[in-house]
């Protein structure tokens, strides 16, 4: 038996391609969507309408010396069907590819796409604010309450009206139509389904910020401790998030280091785990001032709170731990022995607590910065240098995968 899963692209016949044609004529037996299913001719095959994987999956395991064609929207490889239907041996599958929305929309833009990031919110709930404001072209599906106007509404609710925005609407089909505009133009544009939508920015459309250390005025606050610019500028370089990581903030304070934290990890997620009540509010509030939707504040006392979070960490950042130190670092490696560990303190007892732990932890290195800023003041007509508590960073690196001084 044959299996030929076929990209249709989005829905006219004459996109295509020729070796899709020619296998399609060739089937005995074809499967998909009844709107797919519909595009074809299907004189003397027999038909299967489903867009389940389980369902086709049980189906084709009855049929013998068949030839299957599966019919899927788009491109095989583009939010398609095809990624769920892995139980077929690999052996006895061909997937052919189809024209997909992206490649199909760029060309009417006459906008290359090789350097687009893709997110769908067609059955899924992608961060496409953390994909605008990490990347100049953001390319997005959308489907059901997920629509063109509410996508550049949530744009606008954020800061980002300005962004440029191209929608499309019944691509391919006669009835296409595609619209142009900054996003807060496009809030009340009706367009219906399927549509897909193509974020444009330039730097002034998003406000700039120094990738570490970002500067204490940008921040509310109240008597809540803040971890100040240049230690977090340290700190945070020392822990060296990346894009996609799993962070885990405790004792977000304020929520600047949260801010920087998420900031870093666009594509990831950062949990702000917190047990005041004023500063979870804060935290919250510096999140939404700071336009991010990648944070999750966990209300309650680490190592206690780690119970109601499923992720696990690649790195932490600790900026309190009422005491628990070593139960949270022993609930941390629980989770992940290679974890990245970024600590601050003040006191010297925190030091040798953290000393102490690791001396029974070989497995890991240890580093320790001590960082004493002071800033300028203005007295009469002098300027004086003001200065800030001593700060001490210890970062932990499981051994295998050390990176060295920085």
């Amino acid at each position: 038996m044959s299996i030929f899963i076929v990209g249709m692209g989005m829905g006219n016949p004459e996109l295509l391609t020729q070796e899709a044609v020619s296998i399609i004529k060739q089937s005995t037996i074809v499967i998909g969507a009844e709107r797919l299913v519909r595009m074809v001719d299907t004189t003397e095959k027999k038909v299967y309408i489903s867009t389940r994987a389980s369902d086709i999956y049980d189906y084709v395991k009855t049929l013998v010396d068949e030839v299957v064609v599966i019919l899927v929207s788009g491109d095989v490889g583009f939010y398609s069907l095809a990624s769920l239907l892995t139980k077929f041996p690999k052996h006895a599958v061909r997937r052919i590819c189809g024209i997909s929305s992206l490649v199909y929309f760029a060309s009417l833009l006459q906008i290359p796409w090789q350097d687009v990031f893709t997110v769908s919110r067609h059955g899924r709930q992608a961060d496409i604010i953390s994909a605008v404001m990490a990347h100049p072209k953001v390319f997005c599906l959308t489907g059901g309450s997920q629509t063109v106007s509410s996508i550049c509404q949530e744009l606008c609710r954020h800061g980002l009206g300005a962004l440029k925005v191209y929608a499309g609407e019944n691509l391919s089909y006669k009835t296409e139509r595609l619209m142009e505009g900054q996003a807060e133009e496009l809030c009340s544009c009706p367009f219906g389904d399927p549509s897909v939508l193509l974020i444009s920015y330039t730097p002034t459309c998003i406000p700039s910020f120094p990738r570490y250390g970002l500067d204490d005025s940008l921040f509310l606050r109240s008597h809540v401790p803040m971890t100040k610019q240049e230690v977090r500028a340290v700190a945070l370089a020392k822990l060296g998030v990346t894009m996609g990581a799993t962070v885990f903030d405790i004792g977000s304070g304020t929520g600047a280091c949260t801010v920087e934290l998420a900031r870093q990890a666009l594509a990831g997620h950062v949990y702000a785990i917190e047990s005041d009540p004023e500063a979870q509010a804060l935290t919250r509030e510096n999140i939404m001032r700071f336009g991010l939707t990648n944070v999750t504040v966990v209300e309650g006392m680490a190592p206690f709170a780690f119970s109601s979070i499923q992720a696990i960490p690649d790195y932490i950042f600790i900026g309190g731990t009422k005491g628990y130190m070593r139960d949270i670092l022993d609930s941390i490696y629980e989770k992940n022995k290679q974890c990245q560990v970024v600590i601050t303190a003040i006191t010297l007892e925190t030091v040798q607590h953290v000393l102490s732990y690791y001396e029974e932890r070989n497995e890991y290195s240890v580093d320790i910065t001590q960082i004493q800023a002071s800033r300028s003041r203005l007295i009469a007509k002098a300027h004086m240098m003001i200065g800030h508590n001593p700060v001490y960073i210890m970062r932990a690196i499981y051994k295998e995968v050390s990176h060295g001084d920085l």
